[in-house]
């Protein structure tokens, strides 16, 4: 699969908890949440590294 963005190595947060997963965008929105075996398979024009870092897809925080 082919994408805009990539995210990876991120620690995403859902409403059921913390996941290793990968994030996929596409003309600017969140269009896969993806597992290694998913990601292996996925390119994109950009990816992001965030190893180390919690990721919050689709949080919006009212105060920035």
């Amino acid at each position: 699969m082919n994408f805009d963005t990539l995210i990876r190595n991120g620690s995403v947060v859902t409403e059921s908890g913390i996941h290793p997963l990968h994030i996929a965008v596409t003309d600017g929105r969140i269009t896969a949440l993806l597992t290694d075996e998913q990601l292996a398979n996925s390119t994109a024009t950009e990816t992001i590294d965030a190893a180390g870092q919690y990721v919050f897809p689709g949080a919006i925080d009212i105060h920035f």
